[in-house]
């Protein structure tokens, strides 16, 4: 039996990242097998596999597609202006990376597997990862009864999962992944969340018909998906609503009291700082994750505004560069009718989404997922699996 050496790269590299996040939410959850150790292994790991992709590509093959160059760039603008602005701390300078460094090390990996021989593997043990995840957190909120600012948002890393979900072909087992999730959703009462689930979800129907040969949904399906699924929230909604004193759609009507949870303000505040800073902060940045020093020890929960705030002009250009490569791809994925078409277009809006009203990039965790998934779909259409075909 001959080994598949990059089979074997594709695993590790799966499996690593999964332990990686599911470590740090049982640190978060302070449940007894966390172990910074272990992280820290698994950490090593994807900035090898990154690295070394980054050495063949540039200095042995001499190839590098238009996206790989765009993450590489975004990751050597990033170190350079840790650098630059005197943030040598290691811990900093790799949650800045964290983004592009999962990018670069998944996609090297896909790049020499056949879509074929992975793309099972990926959907199967996503699937059994958002079970995790799940569970996690049912136990911790129902049986733990333990509810804190980064135990709610741990919802976030099945959110990111959601892409993955819509990848698989069952319709059963879709649907059930996709209820965990907004069941995990409704019991957290994050708004940003729901908004990006429901908006991720309406992008997919609305675009998956023109990207699929076989046209799996028709209009009056996607209607009648779109009802049965309301129903079902609404009736999900009340019965979590028994264990709350409070549900998602009562802190929906709150917004205008509770300014989204503060974030107007402290947007305010950061537009603000950033008007009536200097010449040189808003050409190079005050560097990262010093906009809590200003907004009284909050984050500014907008990707856009902390990345002006953190490196200036030239990161919020280079942050609306990958935007705009991503709706690149996404416009020419749906004129070749490329299979992942509508699933790529909706885990593009949950960035949008989630950017906007969140944060992902300068949170070296969740936003893992995503960069897994962009470099699996880019990869799968480099490779000329750009038809409709049963895998």
């Amino acid at each position: 039996m001959i080994l598949n050496i990059n089979k074997i790269k594709f695993w590790i590299l799966l499996n690593s990242l999964n332990i990686y996040l599911v470590l740090y939410v049982a640190k978060v959850y302070q449940l007894p097998f966390a172990n910074d150790n272990i992280r820290l292994i698994t950490t090593i790991i994807l900035c090898t596999f990154a690295f070394f992709g980054i050495f063949e590509m540039v200095f042995i093959k001499q190839e590098l597609s238009k996206v790989y160059s765009v993450f590489l760039g975004y990751f050597i603008f990033i170190f350079c202006m840790n650098i630059y602005l005197g943030q040598f701390n290691l811990t900093d300078l790799m949650t800045s990376l964290f983004f592009p460094i999962i990018f670069l090390s998944s996609y090297a990996i896909f790049k020499k597997n056949r879509s074929i021989d992975i793309i099972g593997e990926i959907k199967k043990n996503q699937f059994i990862m958002l079970l995790v995840y799940f569970i996690l957190y049912s136990f911790v909120r129902l049986v733990a009864n333990v509810d804190y600012g980064m135990v709610t948002n741990s919802i976030y890393y099945q959110v990111l999962l959601f892409p993955f979900l819509l990848l698989i072909r069952k319709s059963s087992i879709r649907n059930i992944g996709i209820m965990l999730v907004i069941t995990s959703i409704l019991f957290s009462m994050k708004r940003a969340a729901f908004i990006a689930i429901v908006v991720a979800l309406l992008v997919y129907l609305i675009t998956q018909n023109s990207s699929s040969i076989k046209k799996q949904f028709s209009k009056t399906r996607k209607a009648i998906t779109l009802a049965v699924l309301m129903i079902i929230i609404y009736i999900v909604n009340i019965f979590i609503s028994l264990f709350n004193d409070t549900n998602i759609f009562n802190r929906f009507e709150s917004i205008t009291d509770d300014g989204g949870s503060g974030r107007l303000e402290i947007l305010s505040i950061m537009i603000y700082q950033i008007k009536t800073s200097g010449f040189y902060d808003v050409i190079f940045g005050h560097g990262v994750f010093t906009s809590s020093e200003v907004t009284g020890g909050f984050a500014s929960h907008n990707d856009f505004v902390e990345m002006l705030w953190s490196y200036g002009i030239g990161g919020l250009f280079i942050y609306l560069f990958i935007y705009g490569y991503l709706i690149h791809l996404a416009i020419k994925f749906i004129r070749n009718k490329y299979r992942y078409s509508a699933v790529f277009n909706a885990s593009i809006s949950l960035f949008f989404v989630l950017s906007l009203f969140s944060q992902l990039i300068f949170i070296p965790t969740y936003i893992g997922y995503l960069c897994l998934f962009w470099s699996f779909i880019i990869s799968d259409y480099e490779k000329g699996f750009n038809k409709e075909e049963v895998i």
